[in-house]
């Protein structure tokens, strides 16, 4: 997927696009770097929507 495609996909179905990919052992990193967006920003646009990255949990965003 590219980022345009991501950016058009609603904040749910990012988060679960993220979660499959960080459940594949994925690191944000290379989502980020895939997608051709910054991690930073993926993180700030999924907190803005109450969903929070945890470390505990394998990478996860949860709510």
């Amino acid at each position: 997927m590219d980022r345009r495609n991501f950016d058009k996909l609603d904040v749910n179905s990012q988060v679960e696009y993220v979660n499959k990919k960080l459940g594949k052992g994925e690191s944000l990193r290379k989502i980020s770097d895939d997608l051709k967006i910054q991690r930073k920003t993926i993180r700030l646009r999924f907190r803005k929507n109450n969903y929070e990255f945890n470390k505990e949990k394998i990478n996860i965003f949860i709510i």
